[in-house]
């Protein structure tokens, strides 16, 4: 027999979770009946609310000021860029950036 339902998983902060559990119980709304209406709603219009694609923006905008700040450090620990080849100072770009997201993985 097939299953007739699927199930999503989703990590949130504890704090993120309490707060928007409590909005939905004094609505009398479950985290189900809020997810399905989401879906649902994606589904009938086939677009993504206006308000998910404002949170991936900011998102978007925090992981480019992310990078942004390790390129500055990066370019920090280069004595003088003046002395170094742009072919080499390429490659401590990228090798400082890997380094950067490896630590982060």
């Amino acid at each position: 027999m097939a299953d007739t339902t699927a199930t999503i998983n989703v990590r949130l902060s504890p704090t993120l979770k309490e707060r928007g559990d409590s909005v939905l119980r004094k609505n009398g709304i479950s985290t189900t009946q809020a997810i399905r209406a989401l879906w649902g709603v994606m589904a009938r219009t086939h677009e993504v609310p206006d308000f998910v694609l404002a949170e991936q923006d900011e998102a978007q905008a925090d992981e480019q000021t992310r990078k942004k700040m390790i390129a500055r450090s990066l370019l920090a620990i280069v004595p003088s860029a003046s002395c170094v080849a742009d072919e080499e100072l390429d490659d401590l770009r990228f090798q400082g950036l890997m380094e950067k997201y490896e630590a982060l993985v």
